[in-house]
């Protein structure tokens, strides 16, 4: 009886383990994030650094084609402009709806560069707990945490909080 259960629980273990999935990606031209991943990544990755450059599309993919993911690192992301139709991206500020209901993300640390936060950026991120913040932050605009039910303060590395619109 005591193997069975040390193989049930080792057999758990490694289930647990091999369904963190983490990856590293450098993005070179903002925008081509879409093409630097494979279906099976875009899949199972719950564990996501990027470094380089990023636009509302790599954001809006984030959103919409990864959908375990749990903790994102992008604090050497450079957000670039991006203009869509007759709405412009700002350059360093995180674009409205970035991660609108990303159900399963819990932690993001945000680019080093960051002036602002647009509106719903985070909007019904149910699970997000942690956000980190660095000192370049200048506004967070109205119900960009909207619905963030676990989120209950954000602090800025500045020692600044913010705790408008958080729910």
């Amino acid at each position: 009886m005591r193997k069975l259960l040390s193989f049930i629980s080792f057999t758990m273990i490694c289930i647990f383990v091999s369904a963190q999935v983490s990856k590293t990606i450098d993005v070179s031209t903002a925008g081509t994030l879409s093409t630097l991943l494979t279906d099976n990544e875009m899949s199972t990755i719950t564990n996501f650094t990027i470094t380089g450059n990023l636009d509302k599309r790599d954001f809006w993919f984030i959103r919409d084609k990864i959908p375990l993911l749990t903790n994102l690192n992008i604090e050497q992301v450079n957000i670039k402009e991006y203009i869509e139709d007759s709405e412009k991206f700002v350059e360093n500020q995180l674009p409205r709806a970035a991660f609108y209901e990303c159900m399963n993300l819990k932690d993001i640390k945000l680019p080093n560069s960051i002036s602002a936060i647009n509106t719903q950026s985070f909007r019904a991120c149910k699970s997000l707990t942690n956000i980190n913040i660095p000192n370049s932050l200048n506004a967070i605009e109205p119900d960009a945490f909207l619905y963030c039910e676990k989120l209950l303060e954000i602090n800025v590395d500045n020692g600044n909080q913010f705790y408008t619109s958080l729910n």
